[in-house]
């Protein structure tokens, strides 16, 4: 009878049960000799039953029972990879006879008819029968919740696809028999342009004349600025190597050059300590130049701005042009000390050995020289040509306007020739005027805005 019993509840009902491992009170006769009957006292374990399908896999171990007694209620929650299962029963209370103080209406018989449920044990073979003390409150239907949705198209090739082709997918998942051939009727009445003669060209034509004339001028200009002559390039980029950071579009001349980034924060500080200190004795010259040697240009211009000072004519700006005039006096004892292309000393012996403060010193190394395996620094002929306009250039932003009526005095402290100091702020964007007296070569310099560069010096064919 508990064998039939077993096998109507398997077969009939389509429940599944939890497996569960029990030991057995008593065994009588096997029905068979591949399986083995076993009862077992006591109320079933709850019956799970998944109203929408079973799971693909078996049931993990994490189902749990959670029973509160303050509501009655008995939960039972489980989880697979993909979906969630929850049960809540209430529990209905049974007690004895005996108990006659209890009040009737939260008492319900007991059923008068014995129900047993057998779970299989696929595992151990074996079947394990339970008494169903209430099979109401023993069979748990779950309530299936998806977690995870895998998708069947799951290499998102629809995320790419035109909006034709994302209708077509979804009316051949989910349309019905009549829309698939609307949709089919409809395809093979598309016409393509390929597919009329001459089709192509007449679409190109007409893609021409669309276009307008803002779009047509856009893509002349973005080609053209791509487009650019390497030869330029090149001497752009030799250019930047020369001369100090300079600004094109500046509106004013002395805007293009900026002496105080010539010099450097700390060479400035240091020179304008010396200036202050200066400015401040009865002879700021002559404290000035006393103890160190300056070249008759330099010393001509210095005396050109105390001659200014004296007739109370200060502009302003005096003390800034001094400061330049120190500085370009510092370049020139740098100029006449590197004679030779390698000088194997440190920064402090070389100021020493220059007559210079230290902090110009470093800062005039950093501009003209390179580092040298083994100590020391070393100069080569584009780091004297760089040497040389720089110098050139601090004699011009001393002047206000950048215009200079005649640096031939300072050409000939630094023994360059005439040609090649021309040649040098030609480069530089400075127009150069060179004429002749019976004292020898004048070379006055002005520099305008904007300022233009040289181009290309193109061989004649």
């Amino acid at each position: 009878m508990a064998k039939k019993s077993a096998q109507k509840d398997k077969s009939s009902s389509g429940k599944k049960r939890k497996s569960s491992t029990s030991s057995s009170s008593s065994s009588p006769s096997s029905p068979s000799s591949s399986a083995t009957l076993i009862f077992k006292s006591g109320p079933a374990p709850p019956i799970l039953q998944f109203t929408m399908n079973t799971p693909a896999s078996d049931l993990p171990s994490n189902f749990k029972v959670e029973k509160d007694d303050d509501k009655n209620l008995v939960t039972i929650t489980g989880s697979t990879d993909t979906c969630t299962y929850t049960n809540v029963t209430a529990i209905k209370s049974v007690e004895s006879d005996d108990d006659s103080d209890s009040d009737s209406d939260s008492v319900s018989s007991a059923p008068l008819t014995t129900t047993f449920s057998a779970v299989y044990n696929e595992e151990n073979n074996t079947f394990t029968v339970h008494h169903e003390s209430n099979l109401e409150t023993s069979l748990r239907p779950l309530t299936q919740q998806v977690d995870v949705y895998n998708p069947v198209v799951s290499d998102h090739s629809l995320s790419a696809a035109s909006l034709m082709d994302r209708r077509d997918a979804l009316y051949k998942s989910f349309g019905s028999s009549k829309k698939l051939k609307v949709l089919k009727a409809q395809a093979a009445n598309q016409v393509t342009v390929d597919a009329v003669v001459a089709g192509s060209t007449m679409y190109e034509s007409m893609s021409s004349v669309t276009q307008s004339k803002s779009n047509k001028d856009a893509i002349r200009l973005a080609v053209t600025d791509n487009v650019k002559d390497p030869i330029a390039e090149a001497l752009e980029s030799s250019r930047k190597l020369l001369l100090p950071k300079y600004d094109e579009s500046a509106s004013k001349a002395g805007d293009v050059y900026n002496a105080r980034d010539i010099m450097g924060a700390e060479s400035w500080a240091g020179i304008s300590r010396v200036v202050d200190a200066c400015s401040h004795k009865e002879s700021w010259l002559a404290a000035l130049t006393e103890r160190d040697d300056y070249p008759e240009s330099i010393m001509k211009e210095l005396k050109f701005i105390g001659d200014e000072l004296k007739g109370g004519k200060d502009k302003g700006n005096d003390k800034d042009k001094i400061k330049v005039l120190v500085f370009l006096r510092h370049c020139w004892k740098f100029h006449n000390y590197m004679k030779k292309s390698t000088v194997r000393k440190g920064v402090d012996e070389i100021a020493k050995s220059m007559g210079v403060p230290e902090y110009a010193a470093v800062r005039i190394l950093e501009l003209f020289t390179q580092p040298i395996d083994g100590g020391g620094y070393g100069v080569t002929k584009q780091l004297k040509d760089k040497k040389c306009v720089h110098m050139l250039l601090l004699m011009m932003l001393s002047s206000e306007t950048c215009q200079v009526g005649d640096i031939s005095l300072l050409v000939k402290d630094m023994k360059m020739e005439v040609a090649a100091a021309s040649d040098l702020m030609r480069q530089a964007g400075v127009t150069v005027k060179k004429s002749k007296l019976k004292g020898g070569d004048i070379l006055g310099v002005e520099l305008k805005v904007p300022v233009v560069f040289p181009g290309v010096k193109r061989g004649r064919g």
